[in-house]
């Protein structure tokens, strides 16, 4: 509960983690400066007690870390990824995965990689501006089912921020284990000069990046529209754009075993002969977690109000 009331939360699906130590600390040599060495001991500490992280000169999920201009900052991440099984029911290989040669059982996901996604913040808005309010366009999802990309062009600005961006991504290549407990990954990198409040927050998967129907080739979610057998709506009453029911599923699930725990189970919806990954199968399948962003105010930029 104290985690919910100060913001310092992160949310997971599927067992994909269940540890989380995220720090981003002043990395100029001084009273409360830190390095990459120094941020990543704090992180693996508060991880393996489960505790908050809480030092001067740093800050975690839900806080501020206020800087002078021009400051380094630090940034350390520790995650658990838990060995063993979660509480999926089934025991077959992902059908996502399948799809690039990956054997993964539905039951023991595998953390596939983090990432560090930054944004600038941009001051109040007053009420009636454009930048105040506005709805994402609700005929966004058609792009993505005709091979198109989206543009950010038909979404209100209140509704959109432009300078967010992928800044880091880690995989096994680039993380490192706690010694003696793989279960725990480390990882850490530096944001140099800092000249703009911002924020930084994580994303992670069991996905790599490019899986069909799943993720783009930058590792973006895709609309669950390829998972969904339910009909979807027009975006406007007596519209045309509106899906029918089973339209647009695409994975297939192909496993054949002995038991509805072993098998695609009989529930999956079935077109022509072949049945299809949707409801908790696809839930299982296609796991994420995100943390609450941690706020960088920069001396001389825009102040992060409403943030301790």
């Amino acid at each position: 509960m104290d985690g919910l009331r100060t913001g310092n939360t992160f949310v997971a699906s599927g067992q994909l983690i269940d540890r989380l130590a995220f720090a981003a600390c002043v990395g100029n040599r001084g009273p409360h400066g830190h390095n990459e060495v120094a941020a990543e001991a704090l992180a693996i500490i508060a991880v393996l007690q489960n505790e908050d992280v809480d030092l001067k000169g740093c800050a975690t999920m839900g806080e501020k870390l206020v800087v002078p201009l021009g400051s380094d900052i630090v940034v350390a991440i520790v995650v658990r990824d838990p060995s063993g099984t979660n509480y999926s029911p089934y025991t077959f290989d992902n059908p996502s995965l399948a799809q690039v040669g990956i054997s993964q059982p539905l039951d023991a996901p595998v953390l596939d990689h983090i990432d560090v996604i930054r944004g600038l913040v941009t001051g109040y808005r007053a009420p009636g501006t454009p930048g105040y309010a506005g709805e994402w366009p609700r005929t966004w999802i058609q792009p993505y089912l005709s091979d198109a990309k989206p543009s950010l062009d038909s979404v209100p600005a209140a509704a959109k921020n432009t300078s967010a961006a992928l800044v880091r991504s880690f995989n096994s290549a680039a993380w490192k284990s706690v010694p003696g407990k793989p279960e725990y990954k480390v990882m850490s990198f530096r944001v140099r000069d800092v000249d703009a409040s911002q924020y930084l927050r994580l994303r992670g998967t069991n996905l790599p990046p490019s899986v069909p129907f799943e993720t783009d080739a930058d590792g973006n979610p895709l609309p669950d529209v390829f998972t969904n057998p339910a009909a979807i709506n027009p975006s406007s009453q007596g519209g045309a754009d509106g899906i029918p029911a089973n339209n647009y599923l695409r994975i297939p699930c192909k496993v054949v075993g002995q038991s509805e725990f072993d098998d695609c189970p009989t529930h999956l919806p079935v077109v022509g002969e072949t049945k299809y990954v949707a409801y908790d199968v696809a839930a299982w399948a296609d796991l994420w977690f995100y943390s609450n962003p941690i706020y960088i105010q920069v001396n001389g930029s825009f102040t992060v109000a409403g943030v301790q």
